[in-house]
């Protein structure tokens, strides 16, 4: 039974497993690739958030008989937020495992296989995971919090009594230095006045994500045209339509979000924009939580799990599982930090 016990090797082991996983290639995800989720691996499937003057708090986990931690006179709300279990499986049949290694096959040709087909299985999972996981991203850049299925399960801004500000009317049909002005009045400087008082230090920058109308009348606009005519950029306004380009204006940076193809999955509406400051400490987290394992128990949470778990049933041995599993809540910790723009 070479193809089958080919996959009870070491090659299969967790930690192994996680590196091959980490060598696969993600599906293109702008807010990954951003950078301002601060990764925060828990040991706990809950996090407790506390509403602090103008920031949420974490609340720090205690050990039993130690010291509790003392709220502050002015907290007033205290919500626990879970994770979730983005959860996948694959199975490899005793079909697959003999095309995996015929009879014959040396034990590190078939060694070899199985890893090409392990690695094929984890790829497709790992799209999928990294397509989910910007779908919760997109959520928390927007205050809302995900569950699993997709839905909406929090409103983090209801939860905490905010108002959610109304978005800010950006004409880019303004000229003679009104639109730059409004965009300083509009976004750079309250962002930047919310985040000192909120004990958090200053952006060191805002970058728009646009829908294609809103992106499409910016690169138009009479004013920003102006601005670039007499620059070294003035050679990419002239090419025209670039699909998904980004330029800076009055202190943002301004980029075309690409989403999901269908335009609704992910997806920025087409005649708005999310303001999103970079740079800004813990603004955004991604908790992680520990795996269902009992090896997972009490320990700091991983990325993602993958496991290969062949049949252990007595006196079978028709099938190999192939698992990948991720336990991530993302949130936005400063609420007042974010702001959405729209047309007129």
């Amino acid at each position: 039974m070479l193809a089958y016990d080919v996959f009870t090797d070491d090659a299969f082991s967790v930690a192994e497993m996680r590196e091959m996983v980490d060598d696969l290639t993600y599906i293109p995800d702008e807010l990954n690739r951003m950078g301002i989720f601060t990764a925060d691996p828990i040991r706990t499937t809950t996090v407790m958030i506390g509403r602090s003057k103008e920031s949420l708090t974490l609340v720090p986990i205690t050990e039993r008989g130690s010291q509790r931690t003392r709220l502050e006179r002015d907290e007033r709300n205290l919500i626990g937020l879970s994770t979730v279990a983005l959860r996948q499986e694959d199975r490899i049949n005793s079909q697959s495992l003999q095309n995996i290694a015929p009879e014959g096959t040396p034990y590190d040709a078939a060694l070899s296989g199985a890893l090409d087909e392990v690695e094929k299985r984890n790829r497709k999972m790992m799209r999928k995971l990294e397509l989910t996981r910007e779908f919760h991203r997109m959520a928390a850049i927007q205050g809302y919090v995900i569950d699993a299925d997709g839905s909406i399960s929090r409103d983090v801004y209801d939860d905490f009594g905010i108002t959610r500000p109304a978005a800010v009317v950006i004409n880019p049909a303004l000229v003679e230095g009104n639109l730059r002005k409004a965009i300083y009045a509009g976004i750079t400087r309250p962002l930047t006045e919310t985040l000192n008082r909120s004990s958090r230090n200053a952006p060191r920058g805002i970058v728009a994500l646009c829908g294609d109308d809103f992106f499409d009348a910016l690169i138009t606009a009479p004013e920003i045209r102006e601005t670039y005519l007499n620059t070294a950029q003035a050679q990419d306004l002239r090419q025209g339509f670039v699909p998904y380009e980004a330029f800076n204006y009055a202190g943002v940076r301004w980029m075309n979000y690409r989403g999901t193809n269908d335009g609704t999955t992910i997806a920025i509406p087409t005649d708005e924009c999310v303001f999103i400051p970079t740079g800004v400490e813990d603004m955004f987290a991604e908790f992680r939580s520990p795996g269902e394992d009992f090896a997972h128990i009490n320990k700091p949470g991983a990325e993602f799990y993958s496991v290969v778990s062949p049949d252990n049933r007595i006196n079978r041995t028709e099938y190999v599982d192939v698992t990948l599993d991720a336990y991530p809540l993302f949130v936005c910790l400063v609420l007042e930090g974010l702001l959405r723009g729209t047309l007129p």
